[in-house]
């Protein structure tokens, strides 16, 4: 027989709360109110709902949050199966490993590469010309805040200096970043430079 007051004490209960897990890329980064990502808090909608063949897109007037400032930003709702199975395999899996890579390049003030694993790449790949004869063509939306224009000038300028007429630059007026691809005019007013570009 066991004295009493030498048993065990009782388990402590389970916590009810699911246990914090690394989510990772899968994290929701969009407000489901606006669509607009969590960086942005929408002040007001400035435009008509556009309909598309894939979904609805609108214009907000915006806070930035890590600019601080008010930013015109340009929304797309995906609809229906097809654009929905569309996203999820254009953007459902996005590596970590490139905020490395961006991390590394702006301490740098150029690319540089981050790792071994891609076997003949430089470590610094402005100490030398390119190893190439292709021509480069530059597209920078001038209202880019994720990749400055003047980062693709000085870009351009580098690679004609090393050998001119490598390179052209194309600045698309009122094109931010993603829209240069997705932008409801983009087909008509980036897509033709994008081919004569191919073609040359």
């Amino acid at each position: 027989m066991t004295d009493s007051s030498q048993e065990a004490p009782p388990p402590p209960e389970r916590s009810r709360r699911r246990p914090v897990q690394d989510r990772g890329s899968t994290v929701s980064m969009t407000s489901t109110t606006t669509g607009l990502p969590d960086r942005y808090r929408p002040i007001d909608q400035v435009g008509p709902d556009e309909p598309t063949s894939t979904g609805v897109i609108q214009c907000w007037r915006a806070k930035d949050r890590v600019l601080n400032r008010d930013v015109a930003i340009r929304v797309h709702t995906p609809a229906g199966p097809a654009a929905h199975a569309w996203i999820s395999r254009e953007f459902g899996w996005v590596p970590t490993s490139f905020f490395r890579q961006m991390g590394a390049c702006a301490r740098a003030g150029h690319l540089v590469a981050v790792d071994d694993t891609v076997d003949g790449l430089p470590d610094d790949l402005v100490a030398a010309p390119p190893r190439t004869t292709a021509r480069f063509t530059l597209l920078a939306g001038s209202e880019n805040r994720c990749f400055l224009p003047s980062g693709q000038r000085r870009t351009h300028g580098w690679l004609n200096g090393r050998r001119p007429g490598s390179a052209t630059l194309e600045v698309l007026p009122g094109y931010s970043h993603m829209d240069v691809f997705f932008g409801r005019d983009a087909p008509r007013e980036v897509f033709p430079r994008i081919v004569a570009a191919l073609g040359r």
